[in-house]
């Protein structure tokens, strides 16, 4: 019995292991069947989705800038190029132990705290593809131990950078104007031809021309391994390099302009008659545009651009608004004649000041002229820059009427120069005075605008321009500065003239009273301008202007020593020449001093020594 009982004892625990090997290998069907499924799953079904994101995983895409565009001048010379600079960068989807690698570089003293603050501050600014500066302008020295760790150091590069120079700082700071970083608010409404570290036009012909100096960014699709490291280069789009802008600057003539005016606050502008093209343009201080350039690290030059008061960054030639003055006389006198409230031959009594009819106030001559003119004519009025006239000119016309020939002439208007930043300056109105001022529009107010002063405001380019309209008897082109561009596969893209609408007048005679007049400012012995006339070597035509800062009353006695550097008055000269073919129409403003004439005659002498006009003057005299 006890055997049988052992027996039975052993057959239980046989069967008690059976049944759990059986339910064992249940399990691992179940499992392994879970499993295979699975990997089928996977590798199957998924095969094309997961083989996708490990390709993303293995390839990533770097942007390369392309070349900005250089800037060239109307013969070809060069005012804006760029030279190389190399920079360390980081990819951060590349460098994916950021931190250690940081560290790394600091330990070889290749970057600092203060750059890898910087560093960690921008790199969430830019796009997880696009490669950060960590230092700019590496030395020999530290771009050699560089290339010695780069291989340790994943998602770091040595990149070669192009910075922008100017070769006239000074001299074409305002037309080029000048580039620096972009900005967030830039790089948000820029397309992705960006990258949030490049350079972008700030200013003048940089900023004008953006789009063709920019270039078009260029991208290399790299593969990557485990650690980071470039193995493969799968694709590259090389970046297609900015236009080459040229200019209608002659650079000669605009290192002898500003030569001219460097030692004044003001503008000058020489403008071709012929075709509306600005020749030269200057804007007295200038500022050195090198030093704006993020790469030049001068702080001390920087501060000194900001805080000068002479405000250098300011372009006065485009920007700067002055009183008209006398250089209105002969548009008025234009509209005088054609509305037939004046001729040739009608006379004014000049005593050196003006009474309106029925009343007591009286203005005077601004140009001190105490006895004034005497009797005087149309010719001799412009001659000898009569207010006296002009005031009683203003009043037979009235502020409609001047507002027309001024507004047709381009004062109060954009000249559409392709510039940046143009002020348009200001012919008043009655209805302008009535919104602005919530006051009627006096008699007295026509009369202040009669000689270019009171509420009239306007710029040189709008000088230049309108002289350039009346050398050309109501024609011409809008200034421009733009000549053309070429692409780096040399295709041309030329600059389209516009034309100003003509000013039509009833009798062409007019155009010929008005240029004799004005040809007498310059050559005859009573003209304004005979300093501008003084042994001239051709003939020309044109007008002087006082710009009056502070507003005098009819008792006023003027101690001109004492009175503030910066409230003297402006002196302004407009010129057109030759007499009878017209080249150039310049206009030369100065602030708070005398002198104009003789400004302008040297810019002229400037142009004509490079034309050989001066080589043939007995032509020029001998066919007025």
């Amino acid at each position: 019995m006890a055997i049988f009982n052992k027996l039975k004892d052993t057959n239980d625990k046989t069967n008690l292991i059976n049944k759990r090997f059986f339910y064992m290998i249940i399990v691992v069907i179940l499992l392994s069947t879970i499993l295979f499924t699975r990997l089928y799953f996977l590798q199957i079904i998924e095969k094309e989705k997961f083989s996708t994101l490990s390709k993303r995983n293995q390839l990533t895409v770097i942007p390369f800038e392309a070349k900005r565009g250089l800037i060239y001048d109307r013969n070809g010379k060069v005012l804006a190029t760029n030279y190389s600079i190399y920079n360390l960068e980081i990819v951060p989807q590349i460098a994916k132990q950021s931190k250690v690698i940081l560290e790394r570089l600091r330990s070889l003293k290749l970057i600092t705290e203060k750059e890898i603050k910087k560093f960690n501050n921008n790199r969430y600014k830019h796009r997880p593809y696009e490669p950060v500066i960590i230092k700019e302008n590496l030395t020999e020295k530290e771009t050699a131990i560089l290339s010695t760790y780069l291989f340790e150091l994943p998602g770091i590069y040595i990149s070669a950078k192009l910075v922008r120079h100017y070769p006239y700082p000074k001299i074409m700071s305002h037309i080029l104007g000048y580039t620096g970083l972009i900005a967030e608010k830039e790089l948000a409404y820029t397309d992705s031809n960006y990258l949030s570290h490049e350079q972008i036009g700030k200013t003048g012909v940089e900023k004008k021309y953006e789009e063709l100096l920019h270039g078009i960014l260029g991208y290399k699709q790299v593969e990557v391994d485990a650690k980071g490291m470039i193995v493969n280069t799968k694709n590259f789009i090389p970046p297609t390099a900015g236009d080459d802008v040229y200019l209608t600057i002659d650079i000669e003539l605009q290192k002898e302009t500003y030569e001219i005016m460097k030692n004044y606050k003001g503008a000058a502008i020489v403008l071709s008659t012929k075709t509306g093209e600005i020749l030269s343009m200057v804007s007295v201080p200038g500022y050195d545009s090198n030093v704006l350039i993020p790469q030049s690290k001068d702080h001390k030059k920087l501060k000194e651009i900001f805080q000068n008061p002479n405000k250098p960054m300011y372009n006065r030639a485009i920007n700067g608004l002055y009183p008209l003055a006398s250089p209105i006389k002969p548009f008025l006198a234009i509209q005088g004649l054609e509305k037939k409230k004046i001729t040739p031959k009608y006379q004014l009594f000049d005593p050196g000041w003006y009474k309106l009819p029925s009343s007591n106030h009286i203005f005077r001559d601004l140009s001190y002229n105490i006895g004034g003119y005497g009797w005087i004519n149309l010719h001799k009025s412009i001659v000898k820059s009569s207010d006296t006239y002009y005031y009683h000119l203003a009043h037979l016309l009235g502020i409609n009427s001047m507002h027309s020939i001024l507004t047709k002439f381009g004062f109060g208007k954009s000249t559409k120069i392709d510039l940046w930043g143009e002020s348009i300056g200001l012919v008043p109105n009655k209805s302008w005075k009535i919104i602005t001022k919530s006051q009627p529009w006096y008699k007295g107010d026509s009369l202040l605008v009669g000689i270019g002063q009171g509420f009239l405001q306007t710029t040189p380019i709008q000088l230049a321009q309108a002289t350039m309209l009346m050398a050309n008897k109501g024609k011409g082109y809008y200034p421009h500065i733009f000549d053309k561009s070429i692409d780096q596969f040399g295709s041309i893209q030329t600059f389209e003239k516009k034309s100003i609408p003509p000013i039509k007048l009833s009798k062409n005679i007019y155009w010929q009273w008005i240029h004799n007049a004005m040809r007498g400012v310059i050559h005859e012995k009573e003209g304004t301008g005979w300093r501008f006339g003084k042994d001239a070597p051709y003939i020309a035509a044109g007008k002087t202007g006082t710009g009056q800062i502070i507003s005098l009353h009819h008792n006023d006695i003027i101690d001109k020593e004492n009175i503030p550097e910066h409230l003297k008055d402006h002196s302004s000269f407009i010129v057109f020449a030759p007499f009878n073919n017209p080249e150039i129409a310049v206009a030369v403003l100065i602030e708070n001093m005398p002198g104009s004439a003789l400004l302008a005659r040297r810019i002229c002498d400037a142009y004509f020594s490079k034309t050989g006009i001066l080589k043939n003057t007995h032509l020029n005299k001998n066919n007025t």
